[in-house]
């Protein structure tokens, strides 16, 4: 079975972290480089019909490594021991599909205003969907452009996402809202995050695509997030004891003793928090 994976760079000093399983990708030299990211290398290579040239391709970015914690070569096998699928794709932040029931609530969040900015954009486009109101399984959801499709997925994702990069490009509406910061860690637009958000609305509407999700064993999930979650708890239990009444006192309580309960009440404690932040930046 013949899969292609090209890793996108865009400096020299990235080049020691690509794995040796996929193939380098020089992003560099393209002008959309800071705009649309991995989606402007999807586009490119789905108009050089370099999806045709495998069984399967995908695109990753020069981090994958490095976010999944698993290798090139553990990716590529992982497919391989799973034949007859259209997708396969792996989500490197499994701890997300615990606190939110998609990933348009959860790029909220992390990025305000996206819900408005692709609810916008689907009107526009005359399709049905809100998208805080799509439920998701694990099995569906992925926070990074790592996955690998046959032609039929290909061709399924680029008529499903190419109409929205088309509005971003030439709505001057949504190109106001697409190109606005996405208060991330460092200086990027709204547009690649939510690019990379179609593909899990993409498995949640079209049924008859068939993927398969990399499941994370018990040894990498304690390597990722026990220092996380230790420290979650410790800052709980200091928080308990100041602030009883609060609603940090009801996420300690339930994380402790219902810990499904804790999900919508984290949920508005952020979105609370991110209120409260913009409200006293007003004033100030």
């Amino acid at each position: 079975m013949k899969i292609n994976i090209r890793q996108i760079f865009y400096a020299e000093e990235q080049r020691p972290l690509l794995s040796r399983a996929f193939q380098p990708y020089d992003n560099s030299t393209f002008p959309d480089n800071t705009t649309w990211f991995e989606y402007g290398v999807i586009r490119r290579s789905f108009q050089e019909k370099w999806h045709k040239k495998a069984k399967y391709s995908g695109i990753v970015s020069w981090r994958f490594e490095e976010k999944t914690s698993i290798s090139g070569n553990a990716f590529l096998s992982f497919i391989r021991n799973n034949p007859g699928y259209d997708v396969y794709f792996v989500n490197p932040f499994p701890s997300e599909e615990m606190i939110c029931p998609n990933v348009w609530v959860q790029g909220e969040i992390a990025h305000p205003g996206m819900i408005k900015t692709v609810n916008t954009i689907f009107n526009k486009l005359n399709r049905k969907i809100n998208v805080e109101n799509i439920q998701m399984s694990p099995g569906q959801i992925a926070y990074s452009n790592y996955w690998v499709g046959n032609e039929k997925f290909w061709k399924k994702y680029m008529d499903f996402t190419s109409p929205v990069a088309n509005l971003i490009a030439n709505d001057p509406e949504i190109k106001s809202l697409a190109f606005r910061d996405a208060s991330y860690r460092y200086n990027a637009p709204m547009i690649p995050f939510l690019m990379e958000r179609l593909f899990s609305t993409l498995l949640c509407l079209d049924k008859n695509i068939t993927a398969k999700k990399f499941e994370y064993p018990p040894r990498l999930l304690n390597k990722k997030y026990a220092e996380t979650i230790t420290l979650l708890c410790r800052r709980l239990e200091e928080q308990e004891m100041q602030y009883k009444q609060s609603g940090s006192y009801q996420l300690g309580y339930n994380l402790r003793h219902h810990p499904l309960r804790v999900i919508p009440l984290l949920i508005g404690y952020l979105l609370n928090s991110r209120t409260r932040v913009a409200e006293q930046k007003k004033q100030s």
